[in-house]
């Protein structure tokens, strides 16, 4: 009699579920636990997975602050108790960089998502910028990943040659941004679920050749002749490359082919 296989795809999902959801995430921040109007708080040593140094200074020329409905000015990406963190920059110079750095759980494969919005008022903050590294040890002798987001444009380094992706982002809006992150020191980036095309590629070389894996990030605005930069960050979420989990499941789905055939020899 002949037997009847299930299909692959059958075979596939009932093995994934035994992963659980919550494994998939490396780190994430949401900063639904801060107060708002501060700064955020030191939440680990250097060598310790959360956020661990912030630069700040509430009244002068940068501010890191957590933002919700009654803050001023205001979290923009709504929804009831939502709240989010805004780097704004006013002065002239790195000095006057607002920014964070974290640890996080080091990995080679993997993608980092967050929402972003980009201020342009017409008067006050029309020259927006995100900058956002990733590094291999910490330090920036390995810089992995190296991405600027203005307003409407993303300027990534493919190794130390910068390029440039216009009219990718909506200024005044919610964009999601991904980062997804090859074992072959490469990267690509996403905007709304779409890979973006520097020069006609959508991966990027890291931009040092040492670099070969991630364990920190920093997320902020730096830029020197910038003087008016607000933008805002949401939902930071790091997770394994899919394909890790897919193979997990194949794994399990040989497993359940092979002991099928020895039930069938016997």
């Amino acid at each position: 009699m002949k037997k009847t296989l299930l299909p692959l795809s059958a075979l596939l999902f009932s093995v994934l579920p035994i992963i659980p959801a919550n494994a998939a995430v490396l780190w994430s921040e949401n900063f639904q636990g801060m107060t708002s109007g501060s700064t955020p708080p030191v939440q680990a040593p250097p060598a310790s997975v959360g956020i661990n140094n912030i630069t700040a200074n509430i009244t002068g020329t940068n501010r890191t602050i957590v933002t919700d409905a009654g803050t001023s000015p205001v979290d923009p990406f709504g929804g009831a108790g939502n709240k989010s963190l805004m780097f704004e920059k006013t002065g002239t110079g790195s000095s006057s960089s607002p920014y964070f750095f974290a640890t996080v759980p080091e990995t080679t494969l993997g993608i980092l998502t967050f929402d972003l919005y980009t201020v342009n008022d017409g008067g006050s903050f029309t020259t927006p910028i995100f900058t956002f590294y990733t590094y291999d040890g910490g330090n920036w002798s390995n810089i992995g990943a190296f991405v600027n987001i203005f307003a409407t444009s993303i300027t990534a380094f493919s190794g130390t040659t910068a390029k440039t992706a216009s009219s990718v982002i909506t200024a005044n809006t919610a964009n999601q941004v991904s980062l997804e992150f090859f074992a072959n020191s490469t990267y690509t980036v996403k905007v709304n679920g779409s890979a973006v095309s520097f020069s006609g590629t959508t991966v990027l070389s890291y931009y040092s050749g040492s670099a070969s894996s991630i364990d920190r990030v920093r997320m902020g605005s730096q830029d020197t002749s910038n003087t008016k930069s607000r933008v805002f960050v949401d939902n930071i979420v790091l997770v394994p490359e899919p394909g890790t989990c897919i193979l997990l499941g194949l794994a399990g789905m040989a497993f359940l082919l092979n002991r099928r055939k020895r039930r069938g020899a016997d």
